[in-house]
């Protein structure tokens, strides 16, 4: 047989269970505990050394626990830890009863607060606490704990992100009811909700139903509502046979009422004080070609206070339909966002602001962040069961967000990737490198991994001359070329329509850029 990792797993008593490879990395950690240096990280470079030991010699399909527990000592004190593998074998040595003992004191935790503090803050930090004990193993918890990794979406066991289901195929009179009963009953599913094509919902249910989600929003979900979307939602085609376009494509006559719609739905979102509504704008092609078709925009790219929750989306061909960090419409829900945070990890021991080293460490980083995935999908399918509806939770994605990536290539090389070739190639490295480790973790794992730089490489007007725009533009595209999602974040000198274009012009161009958003200036946002 081919050399490869168990499928199962036979306990001294004879039971069987499915081989799960986190567990050699969360007792690695304990024995970090035992030895009074715990450490999440040093536990799975560890098990990843002992996983590549034991894929090389092993062709059983079932191996004994001993037989992995003997591997687990041999190669972690083979690999220069004496004392680690001292304390797993005297862990192993340890009667049933005291190990238990030892589990059910480390499940124990204290949380302290002050009384000077809000007393719904503490209710929130107490309720976080308890999520983040209760979802993930002590290693995780610890990588989080010292700012490697972000485990965000842990107050309740529901998705991050979620697409909005298709309108009615018979639209009815009470429209901004449906829309408000829509967005709470799916907030019990998600925390937050896109909408595809929300001019399309307009043209069916009216003006009224914009009203509904936005109200609401306010109440129960953040919406990322989608607007100018070039391509049509596939149920679009199938409302065609309904009644509303009975002498008419959907396309067309969709396309003629959300023509006038689109601009109301802007000042509808607009004069939502409370912001719960957000804007993806698509662009394509056309939108350079013909101004009429960024008209409705116009009004509000001048205003700093309006432009901040409008992010422009680049609508490619080939590629998917971007709604959301990491949702598609092929991919409808994400279940989870963990954060990277690169520049910590830099400082972590064993790295040591070595970029060199970094790079080499990096998928065991991206391993612990799939896995922090995994074990939150555990929780979502036992605490809410209506996820696995029509197969939600298992098409859900877990987003990777890479965090200070432009500032960590910049202290590594000592140059912004956006001014220096080889600076740029080195971001590329790990780009590349965390993206190739995190697929190739999630393909093993059943879970669909998606990489993304939510907090966008920056461009700022103030820092780069106007000639050397366009090669800044090329460079961050390229930067984000291996990602599933990159963004660039423009800070803006002044609010003008026509720079905001300009800069879009250049997105469209580098290919790399699925997502830009500006900065406004203060000084020029005023209406």
């Amino acid at each position: 047989m081919t050399p490869s990792l168990p499928a199962w797993v036979e306990k001294r008593d004879g039971r069987r269970e499915a081989f799960d490879a986190d567990k050699i990395s969360q007792s690695i950690f304990a024995a970090t505990e035992a030895v009074g240096e715990p450490n999440a990280f040093l536990a799975r470079e560890l098990a990843d050394g002992v996983l590549h030991f034991l894929e090389q010699e092993n062709a059983a399909e079932i191996i004994p626990t001993d037989q992995i527990v003997e591997l687990v000592e041999k190669v972690v004190r083979e690999l220069g830890q004496p004392a680690l593998a001292h304390a797993l074998a005297q862990a192993r040595a340890r009667p049933a009863a005291a190990l238990q003992e030892v589990k059910q004191d480390a499940s124990r935790r204290t949380f302290t607060y002050s009384l000077d503090d809000d007393f719904d803050k503490v209710l929130d930090g107490i309720a976080a606490a308890y999520a983040l004990q209760s979802v993930f193993t002590r290693d995780l918890i610890a990588a989080h704990e010292s700012g490697i990794l972000r485990l965000w979406n842990l107050m309740s066991p529901v998705l991050r992100t979620m697409v909005l289901e298709p309108p009615d195929r018979q639209p009815t009179k009470a429209s901004w009811k449906t829309a408000w009963t829509q967005v709470k009953e799916l907030s019990r599913r998600a925390e937050t909700l896109a909408v595809d094509s929300a001019e399309r919902y307009v043209a069916i249910h009216g003006p009224e139903w914009m009203d509904g989600l936005v109200a609401a929003a306010e109440a129960y979900a953040h919406v990322v509502v989608n607007l100018n979307v070039p391509t049509p939602p596939a149920w679009a085609d199938q409302l065609a046979a309904g009644p509303l376009f009975r002498e008419a494509s959907a396309t067309d006559a969709t396309d003629a009422a959300s023509a006038g719609s689109t601009a109301a739905i802007l000042d509808r979102i607009a004069a939502d004080e409370a912001h719960a509504c957000s804007v993806h704008w698509h662009l394509d092609s056309r939108d350079f070609e013909d101004s009429q078709r960024r008209a409705p925009l116009e009004p509000l790219l001048t205003r700093a206070d309006r432009l901040g929750w409008i992010s422009f989306v680049l609508h490619r061909r080939r590629q998917p339909v971007l709604l959301a960090h990491g949702l598609t419409r092929d991919h409808p829900a994400v279940s989870m966002r963990v954060g990277l945070s690169l520049m910590e990890f830099l400082d972590h021991p064993g790295i040591d602001h070595d970029g060199s080293k970094l790079l080499a460490k990096l998928p065991s980083l991206a391993r612990m962040a799939v896995s922090a995935g995994v074990q939150n999908r555990h929780r979502l399918r036992r605490l809410n069961p209506d996820l696995s509806r029509g197969f939600l939770l298992d098409r859900a994605r877990l987003v990777i967000e890479t965090l200070d990536l432009q500032e960590l290539v910049e202290v590594t090389t000592g140059v912004d990737p956006l001014i220096s070739k080889p600076a740029l190639d080195a971001g590329l490295r790990i780009v590349q490198t965390l993206r190739d480790a995190a697929h190739e973790a999630g393909r093993k794992a059943g879970l669909e991994v998606a990489v993304a730089d939510v907090e966008g490489v920056v461009i700022d007007e103030c820092l780069v001359q106007p000639k050397d725009m366009a090669a800044a533009w090329q460079a961050a595209g390229s930067l984000l070329d291996g990602m599933d999602s990159g963004m660039v974040s423009v800070q803006l000198a002044t609010n003008s329509s026509d720079v905001i274009w300009r800069h879009l012009q250049h997105a469209w161009k580098t290919t790399g850029v699925a997502l830009v958003h500006f900065r406004g200036t203060l000084a020029s946002g005023a209406a």
